[in-house]
């Protein structure tokens, strides 16, 4: 292999390392827990998340077209909605990261996104921050890079059980509009179950008290 390639080889693994988490494009990403996953395809169909037109401002609220459910995309940077399902866009033209949650803690288990990049920037890499909470009930975040071309679809799956809270993105070139979002597996915030241990519980309890109640009987006196 002569210098050339080396170095080239080098500055790539560099770049995937400072990128942190897996690097990769045209495939799926499993996060070493086993939780949640990320694809460069979008596919499927989902909720479509529909956003109020005419907001301005770091924060843009929406709603789901079916469900009732609430939401709310924000950035560092200024942001604007052009209505209906159409897209969120940077003030300046050119966004470079968007975080969306469900409100009052409701959870999801599938979205889909279509971050566009502006025309003519190439080479780019978007980073996904996803918090979930694992069928324990324990929050975590898991983190994934794929590469950004063009009109990229991504898609964002929780596994066994978990339910995704939020995801965030952070992207090395700018893009030009966030559309399409779109969700699944919808649910309002919940206590996560406990395989039955409440009931177990309860039950020993009930169990105990009627065990003394009968006992207190045969200690009193007849009458």
């Amino acid at each position: 292999m002569n210098l050339k390639k080396l170095t080239l080889l080098a500055l790539a693994t560099a770049a995937s390392i400072a990128l942190g988490s897996a690097t990769t494009f045209a495939t799926t990403i499993v996060d070493p827990a086993g939780f949640v996953q990320v694809s460069d395809s979008g596919g499927g169909t989902g909720i479509n998340v529909l956003y109020n037109p005419g907001q301005t401002g770091t924060s843009i609220q929406a709603m789901t077209n079916s469900g009732g459910f609430t939401g709310v995309f924000t950035s560092t940077e200024m942001i604007s909605s052009a209505g209906g399902q159409a897209s969120l866009v940077a003030v300046d033209g050119g966004l470079r990261d968007l975080c969306f949650s469900l409100n009052n803690g409701a959870t999801f288990t599938t979205l889909i996104l279509n971050p566009d990049v502006v025309n003519g920037q190439t080479g780019g890499f978007i980073t996904f921050q996803i918090t979930y909470i694992m069928p324990a009930g324990v929050f975590n975040t898991a983190t994934f890079t794929l590469g950004a071309n063009g009109q990229n679809f991504f898609r964002i799956e929780a596994l066994n059980g978990a339910l995704l809270t939020q995801v965030c993105w952070t992207s090395t070139v700018d893009i030009a509009d966030a559309n399409q979002y779109r969700i699944d597996g919808l649910a309002p915030a919940q206590t996560v179950p406990d395989g039955g241990a409440t009931l177990m519980l309860l039950g020993a309890a009930l169990a105990t008290v009627e065990v003394l109640r009968r006992t207190l009987l045969k200690r009193s006196p007849v009458a």
